[in-house]
């Protein structure tokens, strides 16, 4: 995820993006929003609100919506790969 906002940003390799800093404060406009929800679909393979950057305005909280997405995701996953239980027959 800090990568991808670095590289929109247009930042160097050394030079890091605060995590806890709104990405707006930090220079990005609505088309470089726009090229990271692309850059982050893509990564992912999920789809994503074209107002994912301003839902979660910050590196971390764009990450920690992410993990959760993902962990909901393979917890769906998971659920889907269980054994069904046996319905019981009771007379």
């Amino acid at each position: 995820m800090k990568a991808q906002a670095a590289r929109v940003l247009g930042y160097r390799r050394d030079e890091v993006v605060p995590v806890d800093v709104p990405l707006m404060d930090l220079g990005l406009d609505s088309l470089m929003a726009v090229d990271l929800r692309n850059h982050l679909q893509t990564a992912l393979g999920q789809e994503m609100s074209p107002t994912v950057v301003f839902d979660y305005p910050t590196v971390s909280e764009i990450a920690d919506m992410l993990e959760a997405r993902l962990w909901a995701s393979q917890k769906e996953e998971d659920d889907a790969l269980a054994p069904a239980e046996k319905d019981e027959i009771r007379i």
